[in-house]
């Protein structure tokens, strides 16, 4: 198949979605596809462009048997509503460009939301390319931007909505990361017969268990004889890291070390209460480079996923088949009916809390240390359950014969 990817992130990034799509692009090239990469240029997580791709509006590279197409992005670190959405909206102006007028042909287009309007780009471009379109929902808009409260003005709802309808009407095929989500979908009248559930994945070949490094647990703040708890994410508005700073406050007595790894809007704030407090049980680092990034994982007793009550809606952290596949005990930290949640008590694979409650939070934490053997049970299983439902091939595989699927349509 000669297959087009639209999505906003790629390689070079090495963190969030940047990492699973050039894994993904790279396998379908391995599997004997033609693929191009439709993509922004490099900035994320600080929005801000990559020394190396600087001053330019388009580009073309390959990576890896990957035609990557760059177009321009407005890339500025501020956190602001107005940043972000001047973000998403400008590559989904530039993309709409670069593949519009390029001559290259494609017997289907992959597009990756959000942002949703990169859907209706899509749409447009298969209409205009006379091509097949299959969607992927990462989070469900608007309803993500409605229950966190970004969104709040009836008449851009509605709008918004009708986008939502539009895209699911004109793609063939509709790939989703989850039950719940497929669900969400068919209520909106979507035929049960046009979404796929594809799981986000690990690369369990690269992420292995094995023993800490004690090198990278002093580096990490770790000493010899404390529980780690580790934070390996965003810190963003969507997750409520707060409450492990709150479980922190209640537990400076004892042996217990709550590392925050990574970077974003909530980390002055989140800083700020770990002073506010004097807390010495509490370290903050930046975004590690992707080849530490198994050995971070691995360097955790319990490893941490937070979602705020309204985020867990509509979200599922790819970061969490990631966890389970260094085989850690999971915490997960969000409202109890979600679909992280009842993954990880499917699995057997961790603890899961309110997002309300510190206390639990605690009390989550003391049940794992309390009984070490249960734990090392939980981490067995986490990895057992991504190698069987979320390894990389696995999950590739389920998207190549979604993207057949949808070849094999009439226009």
């Amino acid at each position: 198949m000669r297959i087009l990817v639209l999505c906003q992130y790629y390689a070079p990034e090495e963190v969030g979605a940047g990492i699973w799509v050039t894994e993904m692009a790279e396998d379908l090239v391995r599997l004997g596809h033609d693929v191009t990469v439709a993509t922004a240029f490099p900035n994320y997580p600080k929005r801000q462009v990559f020394e190396a791709y600087k001053g330019k509006k388009f580009q073309r590279e390959m990576l890896n048997g990957v035609d990557v197409w760059r177009s321009y992005i407005y890339a500025n670190p501020s956190e602001s509503t107005k940043s972000r959405l001047l973000n998403w909206a400008s590559f989904c102006a530039s993309s709409c460009l670069s593949v519009a007028f390029r001559r290259k042909k494609h017997d289907v287009i992959y597009a990756i939301m959000p942002p949703l309007p990169l859907g209706m780009v899509a749409a447009w471009l298969a209409l205009w390319k006379r091509t097949r379109l299959v969607a992927n929902v990462q989070d469900v808009y608007p309803d993500a931007a409605v229950d966190l409260g970004f969104l709040k003005n009836p008449t851009l709802i509605s709008f918004f909505r009708k986008m939502e309808r539009y895209v699911y009407r004109k793609a063939s095929r509709i790939v989703v990361i989850s039950d719940g989500f497929k669900k969400n979908l068919i209520a909106k009248g979507v035929p049960d017969s046009k979404v796929d559930i594809v799981f986000n994945w690990a690369d369990t070949d690269s992420i292995l268990p094995g023993e800490p490094d004690p090198g990278l647990r002093s580096k990490l703040g770790i000493k010899p004889d404390e529980f780690a708890v580790i934070y390996s994410g965003g810190l963003t508005n969507n997750s409520c890291v707060e409450r492990l700073i709150e479980a922190a406050i209640r537990m400076q007595d004892e042996k217990v070390r709550f590392v925050i790894v990574g970077n974003g809007a909530r980390e002055g704030a989140l800083k700020q209460m770990v002073t506010d407090n004097n807390l010495s049980n509490v370290s903050f680092h930046p975004f590690q480079p992707l080849e530490l990034y198994p050995d971070v994982l691995r360097a955790s007793d319990l490893s941490v996923v937070t979602l705020s009550r309204d985020a867990a809606k509509v979200s599922v952290p790819s970061k969490v088949y990631k966890q389970m596949a260094a085989g850690r005990p999971i915490l997960v930290i969000a409202s109890t009916e979600n679909e992280l949640t009842r993954m990880i008590n499917v699995a057997e694979a961790g603890v899961t809390v309110s997002s309300d409650s510190p206390e639990e939070v605690c009390a989550a934490i003391r049940k794992v240390i309390g009984n070490r053997e249960a734990g090392r049970l939980m981490g067995a299983n986490a990895r057992e359950f991504v190698v069987k439902n979320c390894s990389r091939p696995v999950c590739v595989k389920l998207i190549e014969k979604s993207l057949k699927a949808a070849v094999e349509q009439a226009l």
